[in-house]
């Protein structure tokens, strides 16, 4: 299982939610997570390929 997707579980067991996941294209070189948080707070992660 990828990195982004073992957190993604945490942050939904504490009332976040997953909005976009981007895989590596054009000029950005990493996966992107986009979430929110329970109280509404935008936050992302990137992972290396």
């Amino acid at each position: 299982m990828d990195h982004i997707e073992e957190i993604q579980g945490t942050i939904e067991a504490y009332g976040g939610r997953l909005i976009e996941l981007r895989e590596p294209s054009g000029g950005v070189p990493v996966r992107v997570a986009t979430f929110v948080d329970s109280e509404g707070n935008g936050f992302e992660l990137r992972q290396k390929p």
